[in-house]
């Protein structure tokens, strides 16, 4: 009898070769799709930080320009008396993301410490400005972002 030399594959040499790179593939897979989400995540706190320091800066205009109120995503909030301003927890809409948004501006005293032989009285007019705003999600809890900086009025 005379044998046929066929080439090709068979059906089970193909099912175990389909398994075995289905095997290796997967976990790939998912690496891409968590280095996506970590990625997304990332921009997110990127974006909340630059609309965290645009609000430092109306509130730094607002205080130097003896302004009574600041306008912030079209929220009104009253600077008038700014050692005493302290807002907490409260929602708003900005360049259509929600944020939680909680903001403090207080006196600033230089400690004694941190004087130098240079300048020997303490400034006066300082503040303290401290923003917290994290974005506002059902499905990821975001890490707020802090920022403080000290200004003179």
């Amino acid at each position: 009898m005379e044998q046929k030399h066929e080439k090709g594959v068979t059906l089970i040499e193909l099912l175990a070769a389909m398994t075995l790179l289905m095997v290796v593939l997967i976990p790939f897979t998912n690496l891409f799709f968590q280095g996506y989400k970590s990625n997304q995540e990332n921009i997110k706190q990127l974006d909340t930080k630059i609309v965290a320091t645009g609000i430092i800066e109306e509130l730094k205009s607002g205080l130097r320009q003896n302004q009574l109120s600041v306008n912030i995503g079209g929220e009104s909030f009253d600077i008038s008396n700014p050692s005493s301003v302290k807002i907490t927890n409260y929602p708003i809409s900005l360049n259509g993301t929600d944020f939680i948004l909680s903001f403090t501006i207080e006196n600033y005293l230089i400690p004694d410490s941190m004087l130098s032989a240079i300048i020997n009285t303490k400034p006066t007019n300082l503040y303290k400005i401290s923003v917290s705003l994290a974005p506002k999600s059902d499905v990821i809890n975001y890490k707020p972002i802090n920022l403080s900086v000290i200004i003179k009025r």
